[in-house]
């Protein structure tokens, strides 16, 4: 019984408190003192992506032997610093009399409250399809494995999932480090990896979609707010009916959510979109720059097509913006924002060179 207590505190801890902590830590340096507390968590998950693949991709190619241990320990160091810095700046403009306010719920969530209802139970209904009729797969094999394997032996990418025997590092899947964020998930509150992928972050990051979904239709809707939840209930009936090929995102989010390309094409891009969209409107928000910075970052935790795929959004997305305010620099300023991938895209091809001439000269 205190086991699970501990494993529902620690998801509480790990899923909400630390990254509604860094969300406030980003969110205060654009100097907002109204907040909406969606976008703060939102945020926050895109912080704490791309801080986790800065800190796990380094340890991952140049630490070798039980090398989690060193992941696990660092990140939780850096990721409690970064939520006590923005509590401790929300806490500190308080004290000097600041009015920083959250937007209250009616704000958040307008419109018809019955219809608001029934977006409820529509998703109370997908997550007990997703937990009650979860489905298994080759990629489980893999994926699932992999992050079970660093859980159990505090090793990464040093074991072949399918045979457990060793093996070199695959580059490609080294660097889309989202399966050890799932073991230093598990880790942390002491749930089983694959009890963790089929049965619990379905049930988090679904909901974390879905309000993603809902910022961009608060966006798009702009006054006719009393839409919002017209708009979310249809989201959720796309997740429902979208089944219509293996291949499409809402398939990955309802059967695959455990997999890095469920998250880049139903929270990454979305939350992309979301961010050049809020910029458009504000081009000296500090903290969607930030934001935008931390986007082309996370990428490539999930997969590297999506870490080209982010770029492509950006320069087209940016493309257009610039002939808006007719000003090249905004393009430049918008460009730099892609740096990370740039790194990105150094550190994959070198190690790629580097561990095929080592396994060809063996």
């Amino acid at each position: 019984m205190l086991q699970v207590i501990w494993q529902i505190i620690g998801l509480f801890l790990f899923m909400i408190a630390i990254p509604f902590g860094m969300g406030l830590a980003v969110m205060q340096t654009g100097g907002k003192i109204k907040m909406d507390p969606v976008t703060v968590l939102v945020s926050g998950y895109l912080v704490m992506f791309a801080t986790f693949e800065v800190v796990a991709v380094p340890i991952v190619l140049w630490v070798s032997g039980e090398n989690f241990i060193y992941l696990k320990w660092f990140y939780l160091f850096l990721s409690g610093l970064l939520a006590l810095w923005g509590m401790f700046l929300y806490v500190k403009r308080k004290k000097k009399g600041e009015e920083i306010t959250f937007d209250p719920v009616k704000e958040i969530f307008a419109g018809d409250k019955v219809l608001w209802c029934m977006v409820l139970l529509v998703l109370l209904y997908i997550l007990y399809m997703i937990v009650t009729h979860t489905s298994f797969d080759g990629d489980d094999s893999y994926y699932v494995a992999q992050s079970l394997i660093t859980q159990n032996t505090g090793t990464m990418y040093t074991q072949e999932p399918y045979t457990g025997g060793s093996t070199v590092l695959d580059v490609r899947h080294a660097m889309a480090v989202f399966t050890m964020w799932i073991a230093y998930l598990g880790s942390m509150t002491g749930i089983h990896t694959t009890i963790l992928c089929h049965s619990i972050l379905p049930c988090i990051i679904l909901p974390l979609v879905l309000l993603v979904d809902m910022l961009i239709g608060k966006e798009m809707l702009g006054e006719k707010e009393a839409m919002l939840p017209h708009f979310v209930l249809f989201m959720e009936f796309l997740f429902l009916f979208g089944y219509v090929s293996l291949y499409t995102g809402e398939t990955f989010l309802m059967t695959r959510t455990w997999q890095g390309k469920a998250l880049a094409s139903n929270f990454l891009f979305p939350m992309g979109l979301l961010l050049l969209m809020r910029l458009s409107k504000d081009l000296h928000d500090r903290s969607t720059w930030i934001l935008l910075c931390m986007f082309a970052t996370a990428a490539g935790l999930f997969s590297s097509l999506a870490v080209m795929l982010s770029v492509l959004l950006i320069v087209c997305f940016g493309f257009f913006l610039m002939i808006r305010e007719k000003s090249f620099l905004l393009y430049v300023k918008l460009g730099l924002t892609c740096l990370p991938v740039v790194v990105y895209f150094g550190i994959y091809v070198m190690n790629y060179f580097l561990y095929s001439y080592v396994h060809y000269k063996k």
